[in-house]
């Protein structure tokens, strides 16, 4: 943007596969609050952009309460949720960019995982991991005394093929998680398959963790940033446990929600959490709150040989976004942050990583997301 040669500005519409239409409903949604017809055998999905939705066995000593709107795992072999008994596991086949370079497909998918529970004991809160290949997605959480730490893993192998994120370096941990009470989880992984970036540095919005509405991301603990291959695989979804792991989580979960591309509105993960908390009382029984309104961009001033915003015209009611690549590499595209609906006039995007608003070394398009 410092220069409007430079800039390669791109709108465009998202295709139905991938980081597409499937966004606007969560591709599932479990809510013990609603849990079906038979909450002791069967916890029931109510998302609703799917053919059938994807219902899970309950197995093991986990239970339904219904005082508590939660479902129990007690954390021994065996207590976990199998899914798979109606719908289908390659709803959640999610990709990333260096799994469809080597795919030679369109897989790629932004993931937000959000989970509204207490925590008690280690283990996955919900995957899609096959034990035969390694290949997996999955989120974990742990407590330590009333404090608690995460990761997420996109993986080919459990071992150097990985892209691993972690929350909550000792001490203290994340602050008041294992203290007994609910709280909301959310999870994010923008489908790019890597966090560090060329040059070393690391891009935030490529992962995060935010816990109880907070728009600060939970401090973090180290990354493996070694991903270098395709991480779809045939395994039904689960949760409490992954298979194969010795780990079982213990707590009780209110509800999950799996998004698969961009949330409704365009929000952020964080954004999207704020609301879902919303206050500590976040909607029950099936109810998807709408997303917050995004935040209205300021404009930075230019210098005088220097623009430092991009200017498009946008149509009433589309979800855009500014992301970035950074050259060489100009497939593989990173979020900014920045984020507008459109009201039908000429809008001024920016960078708001950068004090200026734009840097030379990075190209920007626009894309439009509905």
């Amino acid at each position: 943007m410092t220069k409007l040669l430079k800039i390669g500005l791109a709108i465009l519409g998202l295709l139905a596969i991938g980081s597409g239409a499937r966004a606007q409903q969560p591709a599932l949604y479990l809510d013990a609050a609603t849990p079906g017809d038979n909450p002791t055998t069967t916890w029931r999905d109510l998302s609703t952009n799917k053919v059938e939705g994807y219902d899970f066995t309950v197995l093991g000593t986990v239970t339904h309460n219904p005082g508590s709107l939660s479902y129990t795992f007690p954390g021994n072999p065996g207590d976990i949720m199998q899914g798979g008994i109606s719908g289908d596991e390659a709803d959640f086949d999610f990709d990333t960019d260096i799994g469809d370079a080597e795919t030679g497909e369109t897989n790629r998918t932004p993931i937000t995982i959000v989970a509204y529970m207490t925590l008690a004991g280690n283990g996955s809160i919900i995957n899609k991991a096959e034990n035969s290949s390694g290949r997996l997605w999955h989120v974990e959480a742990g407590p330590e005394g009333p404090n608690g730490y995460s990761q997420m893993q996109l993986a080919v192998n459990n071992t150097s093929n990985r892209m691993l994120p972690r929350w909550g370096p000792y001490p203290p941990r994340i602050p008041g998680v294992a203290d007994g009470n609910f709280h909301l989880w959310v999870w994010h992984t923008d489908g790019s398959g890597t966090r560090n970036m060329p040059g070393g540095t690391t891009a935030d919005a490529v992962t995060g963790l935010y816990i109880d509405g907070s728009l600060t991301e939970a401090a973090q603990d180290g990354v493996v940033d070694g991903l270098a291959g395709s991480i779809l695989n045939d395994a039904e979804l689960r949760i409490g446990n992954a298979e194969g792991g010795s780990d079982h989580y213990a707590g009780e979960i209110g509800f999950i929600e799996v998004w698969a591309g961009d949330l409704p509105g365009g929000v952020t993960a964080a954004q999207y959490g704020q609301t879902r908390w919303n206050g500590g009382n976040p909607d029950r029984g099936g109810v998807v709150p709408p997303p917050p309104p995004l935040p209205v961009a300021p404009i930075f001033q230019a210098d005088r040989w220097e623009v430092t915003y991009q200017a498009f015209d946008s149509v009433l009611d589309d979800v855009y976004r500014l992301e970035y690549s950074l050259p060489p590499d100009t497939g593989t595209w990173f979020e900014t942050g920045w984020g507008a609906i459109g009201d039908g006039t000429t809008i001024l995007s920016f960078d708001p990583t950068e004090p200026s608003g734009s840097s030379t070394g990075k190209n920007y398009r626009v894309r439009k997301l509905n």
